[in-house]
């Protein structure tokens, strides 16, 4: 038995490494493909998202993530869907290793509240858990007047390790 291979999956009841056929097994045929990718329209905790499969040049998954982005909700209602998300992963996979509310363009905070920050692009919000296989990321953003919900999943042999980027 080889000790460096878990035998609980890595994402949902899939392992970084799958092919294609393995995910379209596992997760349905109701997919649209777009190259290397399988993108789903998927709930997770009531919230509609589109949930793509990413794989690399030899046809492994690498890395899931779900978007969550409905343009009905406020900013406000953004950053509780973020934080009951977040607060779900926490429950699963511990304390975050990263977790608050970056700047990312310099702000006056004494005249714009930190929500408001947000809304103009000013600013995110990320958290980040890693386990022996997985790196797990929560970000929020907004992009042109529109708000974005990312909650991913990737191999952690991959270069780019979530929990100590940003």
């Amino acid at each position: 038995i080889d000790e460096n291979v878990s035998s609980e999956p890595d994402f949902k009841n899939l392992f970084w490494g799958d092919t294609h056929e393995q995910v379209i097994e596992a997760e349905g045929a109701d997919c649209e493909e777009t190259g290397r990718n399988l993108i789903y329209s998927r709930h997770l905790m009531g919230y509609q998202s589109f949930l793509t499969y990413n794989f690399d040049d030899s046809d492994k998954l690498w890395q899931a993530q779900y978007q969550f982005t409905d343009p009905d909700f406020t900013a406000e209602e953004f950053l509780a869907q973020y934080e009951r998300i977040r607060d779900a992963v926490s429950d699963t996979c511990g304390k975050p290793v990263k977790d608050g509310h970056y700047v990312i363009h310099n702000y006056d905070k004494e005249s714009i509240s930190d929500i408001t920050a947000f809304s103009n692009g000013y600013s995110m919000y990320y958290a980040a858990w890693t386990n022996s296989t997985t790196n797990i990321d929560i970000t929020m953003h907004s992009n042109n007047n529109q708000i974005f919900i990312y909650l991913g999943y990737s191999d952690k042999k991959r270069p780019f390790n979530y929990a100590n980027g940003f």
